[in-house]
């Protein structure tokens, strides 16, 4: 089977972490005899490349300092700081269209054919996407909430996008969240559920031995939480901020990534009084995020619905968290809760409640017979459902039903 990865993001050199659920994702396709090739835009003026194998088609949509649009802290967050970002997204789904139109013209009248084409953030990729239409090619739309949060916010590119969904043959949805939101514009439709594995690799799991250590030789265990992500609103970054003004000075926050919200941020800890216990580490490597898991006791993820109703549409930070072994104390939004359940793989507040993060990280901090069993019913339920061999096996399903290949 050959299938066509359509997304605003894909990694551009072996050691670029953007959206590495995804590059991993086509990875192991590709070792599961999936023939699999990705259509991404071009940044600065990128060509076309391999990775892992996979043949990276980079589409150019603007002169090569332009081509920013996509990444990094990702588009609808751009466009919605600058609004005249419009017309270059206009130009960027024009140039993916005739790239995309080309290449279907090159491979599905050749000897070559793509037997599926998967789109990724099909609003407005569903658009870019239509010569698949053209040409017969079978679709499926792969949703992760953003998308759908974004259409929303124009009656008329909702209205547009629901038409676009008779388009595609088979819908997935990365949570039960972004499932309901697919549901709100068709009801009738089947939306498959299929979450992520762990995309960076681990070295091995911390569990709870090492604090157990820390224990006898009279160490402070679980005092010191780890946030990674971007720094945008949903997050609810400064939520967690607050929190340490709540916590005692045995407490220390790193926070991993960057995002609009930096320099705020780093401006919100001074005013709290609380940057000398709160690390900014910017962004890391694979190599550097595996051993920031490794080296931190509890792993904190306060997102928040935010002013533009959009939130967490699954929250893979916290499969990563699972895979190593840290207890988790999130907030019960959007796809949170497909992954941690309150009392069974971690610890659920409120959004938006400083107090709240607060007492439940000391909750943590103070029980490690909790901690660990939060621990032990996280992996059993990754392992149910969030493993890359499940994760592989639906996907292949899906595939194969889609493109009437069994």
């Amino acid at each position: 089977m050959r299938v066509l990865i359509i997304g605003s993001v894909f990694s551009r050199s072996e050691s670029d972490d953007q959206v590495p659920w995804l590059r991993e994702t086509c990875r192991r396709l590709k070792e599961n005899g999936i023939d699999v090739e990705v259509l991404a835009p071009s940044s600065r003026g990128m060509k076309s490349h391999k990775i892992d194998g996979v043949v990276v088609h980079r589409f150019r949509y603007a002169p090569a300092k332009w081509e920013t649009l996509t990444g990094e802290e990702g588009a609808p967050s751009k466009l919605r700081r600058n609004p005249l970002l419009k017309f270059l997204a206009v130009a960027y789904l024009w140039s993916g269209f005739w790239f995309l139109f080309g290449l279907l013209l090159k491979n599905n009248w050749g000897k070559k054919k793509f037997d599926l084409v998967e789109v990724h953030w099909p609003f407005p990729h569903a658009f870019m996407a239509l010569p698949a239409v053209f040409f017969g090619v079978p679709m499926i739309y792969h949703y992760h909430s953003a998308e759908l949060k974004l259409a929303a916010q124009s009656k008329l590119s909702n209205f547009f996008f629901a038409q676009s969904l008779s388009w595609a043959r088979a819908h997935v949805a990365n949570s039960s969240y972004t499932a309901s939101l697919v549901k709100k514009l068709n009801a009738k439709l089947k939306v498959e559920i299929i979450a992520y594995g762990a995309p960076i690799k681990f070295l091995g799991s911390k569990g709870l031995s090492a604090l157990g250590a820390e224990h006898e030789a009279g160490k402070r265990p679980c005092k010191n939480l780890l946030f990674v992500g971007r720094h945008i609103e949903r997050k609810g970054i400064r939520y967690l901020i607050e929190a340490m003004k709540l916590l005692s000075e045995e407490f220390t926050l790193t926070i991993v990534g960057e995002g609009d919200l930096t320099e705020k941020l780093k401006e919100q800890t001074r005013n709290e009084k609380v940057d000398a216990r709160v690390i900014f580490a910017g962004r890391l490597s694979s190599e550097e995020l595996t051993k920031a898991y490794q080296t931190h006791d509890v792993f904190v993820l306060p997102a928040i619905v935010d002013t533009k109703g959009d939130t967490e549409g699954l929250g893979v930070v916290l499969i990563e968290a699972i895979a190593v072994g840290l207890p988790i104390v999130a907030t019960n939004v959007g796809g949170i809760v497909d992954v941690i359940i309150d009392g069974e793989t971690g610890m659920l507040v409120e959004e938006k409640n400083p107090q709240a993060l607060a007492e439940a990280i000391k909750k943590m901090s103070a029980d490690e017979i909790l901690a660990q069993k939060l621990i032990t019913g996280a992996r059993k339920r990754a392992a149910e459902f969030f493993s890359w061999d499940k994760v592989l096996e639906k996907t292949i399903e899906v595939y194969k039903e889609a493109s009437n290949k069994s």
